[in-house]
């Protein structure tokens, strides 16, 4: 318009936003658009240009879940999001079984509402103190009944253990079902655990000090899995010999995410609690 319909000898820019509707998260959007104009010599022009919008996962399946392993305790905090698009809640339920290898955590399932951030994350807010969650009789699965015409986010948390367990699997998957009304959504999370199946590990080294010997070095039981009767055999080549005074057993400590320190300080006492 104005001075523009003659003459347009800059770089504009056009912005608006669109709403979308919840009910139809599908795939993606693409949005085209096309350009019209008349040179100096009175040519016209067209020029088309498009762009695709994909909604986040989080929508599309109204949920989701995540999972984090604390080497320390041995537990799978798991977490389920539910009602990402803030509809009203018609029988709305969180339903997680347990798969086996893990054992539910007494007490620790909550249910907290939360607040969707701009960039489709998520807050947690305040605990739902008359939250209805319920656990079947072999504690192998949890509901959580959503409160009834909320148009809230809510999460549940709650832990399983791997304590004395053999820890031999490189992933724990757990899936978890939200529905609302008669929409229905799985909702998939799956948690590595570091050094899973790990019962022994060796390395060796030319002792720095004396080169006619080799220092072995063993770490056991690093996946931290609940074992009997342990023993370890180790075979040196016909041309070594076993130096027996220099033998030690080391405990260790772990922080959450599975890195350990050895601990020299106070090694295990030879007949007491190991023998060789």
């Amino acid at each position: 318009l104005g001075a523009l319909k003659t003459s347009a000898p800059n770089w504009y820019t056009l912005s608006y936003k669109t709403a979308f509707d919840t009910n139809k998260l599908n795939g993606k959007w693409t949005n085209t658009a096309k350009a019209t104009w008349t040179d100096k010599d009175g040519k016209e022009h067209t020029n088309n240009g498009s762009a695709d919008f994909t909604p986040k996962d989080e929508f599309k399946n109204d949920g989701s879940k995540s999972g984090a392993y604390n080497a320390v305790n041995k537990h799978i905090t798991w977490t389920v999001v539910g009602n990402y698009n803030q509809r009203e809640l018609k029988s709305a339920t969180i339903v997680d079984p347990i798969p086996d290898g893990q054992v539910y955590v007494d007490d620790s399932a909550k249910l907290y509402e939360a607040t969707v951030n701009t960039d489709g994350s998520y807050k947690l807010g305040s605990e739902v103190t008359d939250a209805n969650i319920a656990l079947n009789s072999d504690k192998t699965k949890i509901t959580a009944s959503l409160p009834e015409g909320s148009n809230k986010v809510y999460v549940l948390i709650f832990d399983t253990s791997l304590d004395g367990t053999v820890i031999n699997q490189s992933s724990y998957t757990n899936t978890a079902t939200y529905s609302n009304d008669s929409n229905t959504s799985n909702l998939d999370a799956q948690v590595s655990v570091p050094n899973s199946g790990s019962l022994v590990t060796k390395n060796g080294q030319q002792d720095t000090s004396d080169s006619a010997y080799a220092k072995y070095s063993m770490w056991v039981n690093k996946s931290q899995s609940t074992l009997k009767n342990v023993v370890v055999d180790d075979t040196p080549s016909d041309n070594q010999i076993i130096d027996e005074q220099s033998i030690v057993i080391n405990e260790t400590t772990v922080d959450k995410n599975g890195n350990f320190t050895e601990n020299t300080s106070a090694p295990l006492t030879l007949n007491k609690d190991y023998k060789v």
